[in-house]
């Protein structure tokens, strides 16, 4: 494990205010990963938060679900990762409800609210804009070993299908909305 205690991340305090808070990092759970972030993307959800015109996300978000980084540590449960491995963060899921074995992990009614999930601290969000991270194994995959950090985080941009820039996808999120 990293000898690492806390993490800086940053936090959308109210429209158009953000700040860097600091945090112990957790213990990690059996199903758990610590991720030191290289990237994250601010999509358009973010970016609307913070303008102001996305009303349906709640405060303090410490914003940032689109990222990739390093694995540092590892829960006991975890066989499908190597610590030292570059990977992508998907969205928070529990792998066994009815959108998550469709593959609608976004939509995990077993995690709560997604981006307005409330962590124990009392931050909503992904905390990808935070130096370390924990995350089940599930939400992460694997990228390949010539892959940076940067074009993996702009590859995670549209949820749905994994394009960079998919206009056509950004426009079914929001007419879901």
């Amino acid at each position: 494990m990293s000898e690492r205690k806390t993490t800086r991340f940053a936090v959308l305090e109210a429209e158009r205010v953000v700040k860097v808070h600091e945090r112990e990092i957790p213990a990690l759970k059996a199903d758990e990963v610590l991720i030191k972030n290289g990237a994250c993307n601010i999509c358009t959800t973010d970016y609307g938060q913070y303008t102001g015109a996305r009303k349906n996300l709640m405060f303090p978000m410490a914003w940032g679900h689109e990222f990739a980084g390093t694995i540092v540590d590892m829960g006991s449960d975890v066989k499908e990762f190597e610590v030292g491995e570059m990977v992508g963060i998907g969205y928070d899921n529990c792998g066994e409800c009815e959108f998550c074995k469709k593959g609608l992990t976004s939509e995990c009614v077993t995690l709560g609210a997604g981006r307005n999930k409330l962590s124990p601290d009392g931050y909503h969000g992904g905390f990808g804009c935070s130096e370390y991270v924990i995350k089940p194994y599930r939400s992460l995959f694997k990228l390949g070993n010539s892959e940076t950090s940067c074009t993996a985080g702009r590859k995670n941009s549209c949820y749905w299908c994994r394009n960079d820039g998919c206009f056509e996808c950004i426009g079914s999120e929001s007419r879901r909305l």
